[in-house]
């Protein structure tokens, strides 16, 4: 993934920006690259081998994240990288690893010139955008429900609010911008505002596992936990519903009712992949992916 703005300063530092760990930098994917080899292929600590080649493009800061079966991520580089023209990585022990002896490279599928390399630098980029690319969706399937118009709408979730607030939409800022908890149903926490890495009820930045947004898409709890592993309020946003003695501290979001839209409502799916087949582990490139200990790569520059 590829930064291509910094929001954070300038003429135009008023402006939300794209909030992550690279502060208010927009990000775009260079590609996705599978990890997992067919037939169960291990490398030379006897792992499954996850070893990759990369060409990406020279003296630009780039990063990286792995991705699960169902394209959502895993873990995320925290820093940025780059390569000079020529130079070729293969030596990565992880971001907090450096005590640690990478997997040899030579005993690994990529190593051995076992895979093709991915040309990442010269392919379309791909920058996503909400207007073009998800307002369509909500629009599609599921302001027919959480529609101001209702009176009513579904966890007081409204998708059709297109005043514009500092130059952008209303269903934008619920979605990507609440923090503060303006809209809709609050946290139970003291501070009756969202914490850590939310953007909103509905996201958590980089953590797409654990947005409740994701949960209601793919109809199931994606982050390995259960509903009962921690305390949930009875009635959304209200902390005196929670379990007798428990702490509005250690308080999460549950999954609740169906997929969403619900399979009977004749809307499309939000998610065209819901039925694709498995990718099996890959990784999403920003300009650069990192490796992990495990997923050492050779990534030539051009």
């Amino acid at each position: 993934m590829e930064g291509v703005a910094h929001r954070s300063y300038g003429p135009r530092a008023s402006e939300p920006g794209f909030r992550a760990h690279t502060g208010f930098e927009r990000l775009r994917v260079l590609g996705e690259i599978l990890l997992r080899k067919p037939g169960g292929a291990v490398d030379g600590d006897g792992n499954p081998d996850t070893s990759f080649l990369a060409r990406i493009p020279a003296d630009t800061p780039s990063t990286f994240k792995t991705l699960d079966q169902d394209g959502l991520v895993l873990n995320t580089a925290q820093t940025w990288h780059q390569l000079r023209p020529g130079e070729v990585r293969t030596d990565c022990g992880g971001c907090h690893g450096h005590s640690q002896r990478p997997a040899d490279f030579a005993s690994t599928a990529a190593g051995r010139g076992a895979v093709a390399p991915v040309d990442l630098a010269n392919r379309a980029v791909l920058d996503v955008e909400y207007y073009r690319d998800i307002k369509p969706i909500l629009q599609r399937s599921c302001v027919t429900c959480h529609s101001a118009k209702s009176g009513t709408p579904p966890a007081r979730l409204i998708w059709d609010d297109t005043a514009l607030i500092d130059g952008f939409e209303g269903a934008w800022h619920r979605l990507a911008n609440d923090q503060q908890a303006r809209w809709g149903i609050k946290p139970v926490i003291a501070s009756r505002t969202w914490r850590q890495t939310n953007a909103s009820r509905y996201v958590r930045m980089f953590q797409s596992r654990r947005s409740l947004l994701m949960l209601k898409i793919m109809g199931r709890r994606l982050d390995g936990w259960s509903n009962e592993d921690h305390p949930t309020e009875s009635t959304p946003g209200d902390a005196s519903t929670l379990p007798r003695g428990a702490s509005a501290n250690d308080a999460d979001l549950d999954f609740t009712g169906t997929i969403m839209p619900p399979p009977d409502s004749g809307l499309p799916a939000l998610s065209a992949e819901k039925n694709a087949p498995s990718r099996g582990g890959s990784t999403s490139v920003a300009r650069s992916p990192r490796p992990t200990r495990r997923s050492p790569a050779g990534m030539p520059t051009s």
